[in-house]
């Protein structure tokens, strides 16, 4: 029997990049038979120098427990907590785990609305942008033929 390995991140097909923070969080897709859209969390750090790093991962099918309205908030401090142990972070730290949540939830509607795998893979790049919010928040995304 062969073993073989699926691939279901592939970081260089990002639609955005955020900065939170000591936080990166990029939307992509997770690449395994429904291609659903997600957000990866990694440390900054990490990202920069890139290191080996296990990324954290929202799906665009359990975003709704994130959401402090409708959401679970026992489900949500579980995974920051567990996101917070796995970036490296401590996840004994209550702002901690309010940071990587506040995160996650202020991208919950990009992810939404995030566009179909198969429509982004069609679309041509026509360039490269980082913007600054006047809050210091960064954020990089690669310009498609479709913005206007």
């Amino acid at each position: 029997m062969t073993d073989t390995v699926q691939t279901v991140l592939d970081l260089r097909l990002s639609l955005k990049e955020h900065a939170r923070g000591d936080l990166i969080i990029i939307q992509t897709w997770y690449l395994d038979e429904t291609k659903q859209p997600c957000l990866v969390i990694l440390p900054r750090q990490a990202y920069r120098a890139q290191g080996r790093v296990i990324p954290c991962i929202v799906l665009q099918s359990s975003a709704w427990r994130w959401d402090e309205v409708t959401g679970d908030p026992v489900y949500a401090f579980d995974n920051a907590r567990a996101f917070a142990r796995t970036l490296g972070f401590n996840d004994n730290d209550p702002m901690t785990i309010f940071h990587i949540t506040q995160a996650v939830q202020g991208l919950l509607g990009d992810l939404v609305l995030q566009m179909p795998y198969e429509r982004y893979a069609a679309l041509e790049g026509v360039a490269d942008v980082t913007i600054t919010d006047t809050d210091g928040k960064t954020r990089h995304q690669e310009v498609k033929d479709y913005v206007h």
